[in-house]
């Protein structure tokens, strides 16, 4: 769509109104009382349910609320533990984006935390307290256990019926004809639905502050703040007029938000814009978070725990999968590559062969259809079966369970020469599944190189338990979905 026509005296330029507002019961789902007064009392009931039954599955008979034993006060504690810990993980805040992963792996962290404090408060807080019987803690347990799956679901089962009835509302891109052209054709290949209406700066209304025009007209600003989803900065705020960052500014923190393309790719396509990226904004970026951030420590240590656990259960396949290579071809059963770390430290991956012997002095990017994987490598990749025994490198310390995938090191000497701030993505451990392979296809070229680099950074500057459970829950959708190669 063409930018509207420039203003002239005191006719404002006006916004497209088609597709600008949701209708019926999509405004209950959007209105705040849904989420904030609707929601915790369904999912009080949900609760409810939940005990009731496992309190019948466990115990053999319905539990009672007899204050005399002090039942209730036992159960009511729970469940205000339990409905704390689902709204301070965001469970009853009105979503902007639908990201279903992110608040699955935030839901279940929080009532995670919620039952152990529960626990603590009934059990340790109440122990030999007369007016607070002490219940079965596997009642309560299988309730949150219980609890969660129930509530996921339903919340899917609402946002599909809503987002259904739901009418997108329009983002106004404001910039210079080259950069609005730039973010429309990156923006069409995300598959978003919300329609673009790119307007320049120079067509925009000049001096005339919110509400300056005649009674009854509302000023172009108003509109704005009516009709749109958000406002996008396709230039840098620096290189924008002072009274049009003010007026956007007072806009963000009243009307709807007003987004960089920084903040819109972070929220929205969550990555980082690595065109954009200079120097400047690297320094100012919380990098080192990964680095300073506690959760490493506890992370390593359920890397040694989980790694060595599914080594344990893995034994048999791991046995099948060996015996399957060596009787499909001929050569070792495993392959080692050298891989550049955290800190650019050089080890030797481990992985199931799915090529023919020498294949890694052939072409360094794996093709679609490549001859050079064989019968059982195929079913290997598809099933990402062939990445098992790297968690004897995550047992070893070279690599995590969820991290940035480790290159190869012919690899890594080419694309630090033509990709800036790539030694960016060594400042963590590298994983043997991260948000870079889950959100990108396989890589075969240096252009998808650096796409991929977008999402490792973001990986790094948002490092957190919430990501990583994110990024499990995601692979354990990729995994059963065959995506792998």
């Amino acid at each position: 769509m063409t930018p509207p026509a420039k203003a002239s005296g005191e006719n404002e330029p006006t916004v497209a109104p088609e597709g600008i507002r949701r209708g019926g019961m999509a405004d209950v789902f959007f209105a705040p009382f849904f989420w904030a007064f609707v929601l915790p009392i369904f999912d009080s009931l949900l609760l409810f349910s939940c005990v009731l039954v496992s309190n019948r599955v466990r115990l053999g008979y319905l539990p009672g609320l007899d204050d005399s034993r002090g039942g209730s006060i036992s159960y009511l504690i729970y469940g205000l533990c339990i409905l704390c810990g689902a709204a301070i993980c965001g469970a009853y805040r009105k979503p902007v984006h639908l990201r279903r992963l992110s608040e699955a792996a935030e839901f279940i962290l929080g009532i995670s935390l919620a039952t152990g404090g529960a626990l603590f408060i009934i059990y340790v807080v109440f122990l030999g307290t007369e007016k607070v019987v002490q219940e079965s803690r596997a009642v309560l347990l299988l309730s949150s256990a219980a609890f969660v799956p129930t509530v996921l679901v339903s919340r899917e089962i609402i946002y599909r019926i809503f987002s259904r009835l739901a009418r997108t509302r329009p983002y106004l891109l404001i910039g210079r004809p080259d950069s609005l052209e730039e973010f429309s054709a990156a923006y069409a290949s995300t598959g978003l639905k919300n329609p673009l209406i790119p307007m320049r700066i120079e067509d925009l209304p000049a001096g005339a502050e919110v509400g300056d025009t005649p009674a009854g007209s509302p000023s172009f600003w108003e509109e704005v703040g009516t009709r749109f989803e958000a406002v996008i900065l396709t230039e840098p705020p620096e290189k924008i007029s002072g009274v049009l960052i003010e007026k956007l500014v007072r806009m963000h923190f009243s009307q709807l938000p007003v987004l960089t393309l920084n903040a819109f790719s972070s929220l929205t396509w969550r990555q980082v814009p690595t065109l954009h990226l200079n120097p400047t904004w690297v320094f100012e970026q919380d990098f080192s978070l990964a680095e300073r951030s506690h959760y490493r420590f506890i992370k390593r240590g359920f890397d040694i725990f989980l790694s060595f656990l599914l080594l344990v259960a893995l034994l048999p396949l791991i046995v099948l999968v060996a015996a399957a290579i060596k009787l499909d071809s001929c050569g070792p059963v495993l392959f080692l590559q050298p891989r550049v770390g955290r800190n650019r430290r050089v080890f030797s991956i481990w992985k199931f062969r799915t090529m023919a012997v020498g294949s890694d002095a052939g072409p360094a990017y794996t093709a679609g259809c490549d001859p050079r994987i064989t019968r059982a490598g195929k079913i290997l990749r598809k099933l990402r079966a062939d990445e098992i025994p790297q968690l004897f490198n995550v047992l070893a310390g070279d690599m995590s369970l969820i991290g940035p995938r480790p290159e190869w090191v012919r690899l890594v000497q080419a694309y630090e020469k033509e990709i800036p701030f790539y030694h960016l993505r060594h400042l963590v451990q590298p994983g043997i599944t991260g948000w870079a392979q889950l959100n990108f296809r396989y890589g075969e070229s240096l252009q998808d190189a650096m796409k991929k680099l977008r999402f490792d950074l973001y990986y790094i500057r948002f490092y957190s338990p919430v990501l990583d459970l994110e990024i499990v829950l995601k692979t354990m959708l990729h995994v059963l979905s065959f995506r792998g190669r």
